[in-house]
């Protein structure tokens, strides 16, 4: 199998980088565009292969199979054509006469079109439902999808890739025609696309239909997919819909493109974020964009992975996944065939095999949760691709660190503010690698460019593509859950709060633990707990309860798989103790006991749709279901409260880990019999995840924070005056927490500490007495 490498989105450093054609002129970028053009030639035979990939994907059988050898025989007599007329056009310049030329090539264009006529067909398609052969339903009414497809695609060609799209993600899929004239044809318009910006009709029609879904107050989120020379239109409909519509309406865009030839991509921050330096913690106006390509594919060769390897300086946004090695350019058999390889829950590769051409059951395709989609989609098969460990591109990741800000076009001396004769003013940027006072720094020499890319990088090490990916999450016709990581950008899915073992018998005065009841060492959860659950019941994330239900007798230990992936290699797993269930001499949660049930505090904060598990084991993930739950609900965050913490909190930690979750365990909502063995289980559940000490500033769940703004602010003011942030110069874990404190618009005193200095103001008593170590 191929390797996987991922080169994460562009930060927003607007003095790094900008838009290509805003820096060259448009006849020397059509010179460099056929320079590049020529060179990856070379990997032109490789567009077609392998030509018989595997995949699981059930491409329809019947007449469109003949109307697609039709255009494929279509197509290459285009292309024979427009071969010989180009070997003949040097000598009919020279030999014909002006008028007698123009009417020549005017009758050879009309030729071309005449041919290329047979491959076209309507505009606009919709997905079809191969079972009824009627338009498949739309069974998410706020979502609308949208195809644009590639070079030398006939309209046949344009109903298979919707139709396949419709199958894997259970929507309605709108197909736009990007009619094709022959592959020359093809490769002019794009260069036109390309450099000149000149919107085509095909281009017109796409941000037609594209604005009118933006616009309309009953879509929430358009999905665009497009393919080849579908990612220069999804580019220029970018460009056209940023600049007539506002940020909040563009927002509802989901942008994933397969073999890009796009040069650009645009994608700036929103309005409301102004121009801070911070853009680690910005929020860019499309909340996705992701763009897939093969390595050795000429098209993105040309397009995606020319401009983020070599125009260091071009705006190019969106996340990249590169299958490494891999060749072919077609849209089902070497893009969604290999990274969505889903075949039918208990079929084998024989029976898949057997039933090669035949459709995948009644329902697949329209749109909805049916049964079939539900059950016979099995999302976890796509192992291949999707559970592939990422490798960080490093070539593309040093050459980002290296690139330096925009040169001026014209000389400084030269450029005046608005014709006022002053020069623009200089950033008040608080910047940590100033050599005067943070206050006055100019933002172009600041960390802000280096700091995102490594922090996009960092994240992204060890993880797979299924925790970096969006669009898969769309399979079987699931939607996942909205929201995006603070600090990296990334997606942050659902969160749901677990409540464990918030039971009489761990808490009551007259509980089987009321020698070591976890209530009076932690008074505090009385308090704390409710307001846990009252807060995420606003933010609408689910609240579970864990109960145990221990039995008379010793269970066997169960432990989850180890995850592959270098996130999971060295982190230790649970004892053989916590792995099992209790069978102390003492009897614990007995089922249908009164000490099994909720502690009446904590009962009447139950209501009635709130999902309860039972668990036999101190893991609340052995043998529950629990993980299925959160997996099949899109949720992939999970904040831990409850008792105790060295046992059963701790084990649905770890587990929680090695189920591929993202852990937060809420230290002030956790309890234990002695203060003690609380720290060396909170130490311990480090190891898998995240442990949040300030309840009311906890800053998961869609960027959400514990508690109200008031009560953030008084917290701010009560420590207003003890806010002092000793720094240094050029370091990046200053510049990271000087980015928080921006963030949060916590005000602080900056003082610079010179490490270089002798004797070291580090090695001062001064500094002693407040970093001991």
């Amino acid at each position: 199998m191929s390797s996987i490498k991922y080169v994460p989105s562009q930060n927003e450093d607007v003095h790094k980088y900008s838009e290509r054609a805003l820096r060259t002129g448009p006849l020397r970028l059509l010179l460099k565009d056929l320079t590049v053009l020529f060179t990856v030639l070379p990997y032109l035979p490789l567009l077609f292969f392998p030509l018989n990939p595997k995949t699981q994907i059930k491409k329809p059988k019947g007449p469109r199979t003949f109307k697609s050898v039709g255009v494929t025989v279509v197509q290459t007599v285009l292309g024979l054509v427009q071969t010989v007329l180009l070997i003949l056009l040097i000598p009919a310049i020279i030999a014909l006469p002006g008028l007698v030329f123009l009417a020549v090539v005017l009758l050879c264009i009309l030729i071309v079109r005449l041919i290329a006529w047979f491959t076209h067909g309507p505009r606009i398609l919709y997905s079809v439902d191969p079972t009824s052969a009627s338009p498949t339903t739309n069974q998410h009414p706020n979502e609308r999808w949208v195809f644009i497809n590639g070079i030398g695609t006939g309209s046949s060609g344009l109903q298979t890739n919707i139709d396949c799209l419709s199958c894997l993600f259970g929507r309605q899929v709108l197909g736009i025609h990007n009619r094709s004239w022959g592959i020359f044809g093809d490769i002019l318009e794009c260069l036109l696309q390309r450099c000149l910006s000149y919107k085509t009709l095909d281009v017109r029609v796409a941000c037609e239909i594209i604005k009118e879904y933006l616009v309309d107050t009953k879509v929430e989120k358009l999905v665009l997919v497009a393919h080849s020379q579908g990612g220069i239109i999804a580019s220029l409909v970018v460009d056209t819909m940023l600049m007539e519509l506002p940020d909040d309406i563009v927002g509802k865009l989901e942008i994933y493109t397969f073999g890009s030839a796009a040069s650009h991509f645009h994608n700036p921050p929103t309005s409301s974020c102004g121009a801070t330096p911070s853009s680690s913690t910005r929020s860019t106006v499309i909340p996705y964009i992701e763009h897939y390509a093969n390595e050795y594919d000429m098209v993105p060769r040309w397009g995606v992975l020319y401009a983020i390897s070599k125009l260091l300086h071009n705006r190019y946004a969106g996340n990249v996944f590169i299958r490494d090695k891999a060749t072919g350019h077609l849209f089902v058999d070497h893009y969604l065939g290999p990274i969505f390889p889903v075949r039918r829950r208990g079929e084998s590769k024989a029976s898949t095999k057997a039933n090669k051409g035949q459709t995948t059951g009644n329902g697949h395709a329209n749109g909805g949760h049916n049964e079939t989609t539900n059950e016979n989609m099995n999302l976890e098969e796509a192992l291949s691709y999707l559970n592939a460990t990422v490798e960080v591109d490093e070539a593309i990741s040093l050459k980002r660190r290296n690139t330096q800000p925009l040169k001026p076009l014209a000389r400084t001396k030269d450029r005046k503010d608005n014709g006022t004769g002053q020069a623009a003013p200089v950033s008040t940027t608080v910047m940590p690698n100033s050599n005067t006072r943070p206050e006055t720094h100019n933002i172009v020499d600041g960390f802000d460019a280096i700091g995102d890319d490594a922090l996009m990088e960092q994240a992204a090490r060890g993880k797979t593509v299924k925790e970096l990916s969006r669009l898969w999450r769309y399979l079987g016709g699931n939607s996942p859950a909205e929201g995006r990581s603070r600090i990296t950008g990334t997606v942050n899915m659902a969160t749901a709060l677990l409540l464990i073992d918030l039971q009489n018998d761990f808490l009551s005065l007259t509980g089987a633990m009321a020698q070591d009841n976890v209530l009076t060492k932690n008074p505090n959860l009385q308090s704390n707990v409710p307001t846990a659950i009252s807060h995420f019941r606003a933010q609408q994330c689910p609240v579970i309860w864990i109960c145990s239900e221990y039995p008379a007798t010793k269970m066997p230990s169960i432990w989850p798989t180890r995850p592959r992936g270098v996130r999971y290699a060295d982190v230790p797993m649970l004892d053989e103790y916590l792995a099992s269930s209790h069978h102390g001499q003492r009897v614990l949660c007995a089922s249908g006991s009164d000490g099994a049930k909720l502690y009446p505090d904590f009962k009447k904060l139950k209501k009635d749709d709130d999902k309860v598990f039972a668990k036999q084991y101190y893991s609340a993930f052995t043998n529950t279901g629990l993980a299925e739950y959160l997996r099949s609900n899109s949720i992939v965050n999970v904040v831990i409260t409850g008792v105790s913490a060295t046992n059963c909190v701790l084990a649905a930690a770890a587990d929680a880990f090695f189920n591929e979750f993202e852990v937060f365990v809420l230290e002030d909502c956790v309890g234990a019999s002695s203060e003690e063995l609380k720290i060396r289980a909170m130490e311990k559940m480090r190891h898998y995840g995240r442990v949040v000490s300030d309840l009311l500033n906890f800053p998961v769940t869609n960027g959400i924070g514990m508690g109200s703004a008031p009560q953030q602010q008084a917290q701010i003011e009560k420590k207003k005056d003890k806010m002092v942030l000793y720094y240094i110069n050029g370091s990046i874990p200053s510049w990271r927490v000087m980015m928080m404190l921006a963030e949060y618009n916590i005000p602080y005193t900056p003082i610079r500490l010179k490490v270089m200095s002798k004797p070291k103001e580090t090695r001062s008593a001064a500094f002693a007495s407040i970093n001991p170590r």
